[in-house]
């Protein structure tokens, strides 16, 4: 079996904190507007143009959904024919669904 020695800690004061003053420059983000020497024109603009680009990922992104629905559906539409001819072969109604 395996014994190690502990040894007692050391007891760490907790270090005196003072208020640093963050030097690094604001990200671009900050910068919009009128930091960045944009018109107001320019600004409503540069705005607009993100709205639409917004509004087209979401409706890229719901089209998408909307595919995976219809393929989902459709899957679920054969597995259920499927499991009907199955059954009613299984019944001897010869394998067509439209027998049950």
């Amino acid at each position: 079996m395996d014994r190690r020695k502990s040894v007692p800690r050391k007891k760490v004061k907790p270090a005196q904190t003072k208020h640093v003053v963050d030097e690094r420059p604001d990200g671009w983000l900050w910068q919009l507007g009128r930091l960045s020497k944009m018109t107001d024109a320019e600004m409503v603009e540069w705005s607009n143009e993100g709205d639409r680009v917004q509004w087209f990922r979401a409706e890229a992104e719901m089209q998408r959904w909307q595919e995976q629905t219809e393929q989902n559906n459709s899957r679920s539409l054969a597995h259920e024919t499927h499991a009907r001819i199955v059954c009613a072969k299984s019944n001897g109604h010869g394998g067509t669904p439209n027998t049950l």
